[in-house]
């Protein structure tokens, strides 16, 4: 029999090496089983795989002699392991309270003028007459002579009416905006659904030049994963309005409300971002002229609208970890794919009918 060689292997956790000895393998010894695990493959195959850092010794008896093997096992290179990548599924709400009040009384904005008229009978009778639409035609303003059964008639006809108005409305929510974002762990990820106003600018040159805001709905998302599973999450979120209220040189400016959060949720959970409000208020008044001065009774000659708008943004965020879940499925495919490319070298009867 042949003395032990002695053989050095350095291992990563998780790494797989297969040696090929000469002979048959008739036995195999591990001194740490918590640092490497040695399994016989094929007759004269040892396979050893990388489980926690550290040192052990491992021992095989063959046909022909022993091996000694001292194998070396240390931690993952962190430069090359792969960078998680985490997905973030983004859901912007915007639930809008849209209050309309319109109160009073609103007075017909048309009236009648002068008239002037000739009226006759068609067809004459005693049961019926010609409709005069309520012009007083007796007595009438000249004599003339005409025919019996025709009139003249010119005046004055006022017709005034009035509507009374008790009107409420409120609005419900919408969805602005679902996209889903991928970033590695520790980037950021940008989000804008909006536009750009022009702002005119002078450079180093004294040249004019053109610089472009950013305006709408702006999110920076940062997700990191911990090392206990957990994602935190750093979102800065933004929006924006333009402001024709605030104009210089006839460019808008903008109505901003920004938040900033951090938040760490375990992957698949969702977190929820809010207090983007906005109000808008409309008053609008009606009112027939030198009537609503009346005391006491200018109210009936006054028709007031009021409209209110409340805004508020909910954001949704649900991050998850893509990268674990695809390697994960990629070395089941490549074990099962060595494990049946060892299996088909085994001399075995009927063995290539199942692979």
């Amino acid at each position: 029999m042949l003395m032990a060689i002695l053989a050095s292997v350095f291992l990563q956790v998780g790494e797989l090496e297969v040696f090929d000895l000469p002979d048959d393998i008739t036995r195999v010894a591990v001194a740490n089983g918590e640092v490497v695990e040695a399994r016989q493959l094929a007759s004269n195959e040892l396979l050893l795989l990388g489980i926690a850092p550290g040192h052990s010794q491992i021992m095989v008896w063959h046909g022909s002699g022993h091996l000694r093997y001292r194998v070396e096992v240390g931690a993952r290179d962190e430069a090359s392991a792969a960078v998680p990548v985490i997905e973030l599924e983004v859901q912007v709400m915007e639930f809008k309270q849209r209050q309309l009040q319109s109160l009073g009384v609103r007075w017909q904005q048309v009236v009648n003028g002068p008239a002037l008229a000739i009226l006759s009978d068609w067809a004459g009778g005693d049961h019926f007459r010609a409709a005069t639409q309520g012009v007083d035609t007796s007595p009438a303003l000249t004599d003339v002579s005409l025919p019996p059964g025709h009139y003249v008639s010119a005046g004055l006809a006022l017709s005034l009416s009035s509507q009374l108005h008790a009107l409420a409305e409120q609005g419900v929510a919408r969805m602005l905006a679902s996209p889903v974002l991928r970033t590695e762990s520790g980037e950021e990820a940008h989000f804008l659904a909006g536009g750009e106003v022009p702002l005119p600018q002078t450079n180093l040159q004294g040249a004019m030049d053109v610089a472009f805001r950013q305006y709408g709905i702006q999110l920076s998302i940062a997700p990191e994963q911990l090392d206990d599973g957990s994602i935190r999450t750093a979102v800065t979120t933004e929006v924006s309005n333009l402001d024709a209220a605030v104009s210089v040189a006839g460019i808008p400016g903008l109505l901003t409300r920004r938040t900033e959060s951090v938040v760490a949720v375990q992957p698949g959970e969702s977190f929820v971002i809010s207090g983007l409000r906005s109000e808008q208020m409309d008053h609008q008044w009606q009112q027939l002229p030198g009537a609503e001065r009346t005391p006491l009774l200018g109210g009936l000659f006054r028709h007031q609208q009021q409209q209110q708008q409340r805004t508020e943004l909910v954001i949704f965020i649900t991050p998850r970890v893509v990268t674990d879940d695809v390697r994960q499925q990629r070395r089941r495919i490549e074990y099962v794919e060595d494990i049946e490319e060892r299996l088909r070298r085994i001399p075995c009867r009927g063995m290539q009918t199942y692979l």
